[in-house]
């Protein structure tokens, strides 16, 4: 996969954080989904991806989409950024965001839980991952 010249030409520009859900041209939360969360591409094609999200409590989240990454932030294979904290209404967990090369970011937690409220999330994956 390569970088669009959109792409490059902001890594250049020293892009600014993209907020999902802040309207405009930036990402819209999927679902119930909200949040705090922002991501933008630094150098080497690395895109970090931070916040916290949350999901309405009693409803099951996993496997669900919080939003979709716009194409020149979508890595080449799947990828995930671990958690910081996933908080359910009876535990705090790891958990981790997976990362579709459709631009799907999906949670996984695990150990898996149904009852998710919150995540908080501080990572960075590449768009051109290293083929193991």
């Amino acid at each position: 996969m390569s970088m669009t010249t959109t792409g490059y030409a902001a890594l250049a520009a020293g892009e600014s954080w993209h907020y999902v859900g802040s309207g405009g041209s930036e990402p819209a939360f999927t679902g119930d989904w909200t949040g705090d969360l922002a991501f933008r591409i630094r150098e080497a094609g690395i895109v970090d991806l931070v916040g916290d999200v949350s999901y309405p409590g009693g409803v099951t989240a996993l496997g669900s989409e919080v939003f979709v990454l716009p194409s020149d932030y979508r890595p080449s294979a799947s990828s995930f950024v671990y958690s910081v904290r996933v908080e359910t209404s009876t535990d705090v967990v790891v958990g981790r965001l997976g990362i579709t090369t459709g631009g799907s970011v999906v949670l996984a937690t695990s150990p898996l839980t149904d009852d998710m409220q919150s995540a908080e999330f501080g990572g960075q994956f590449f768009l051109a991952p290293p083929a193991f």
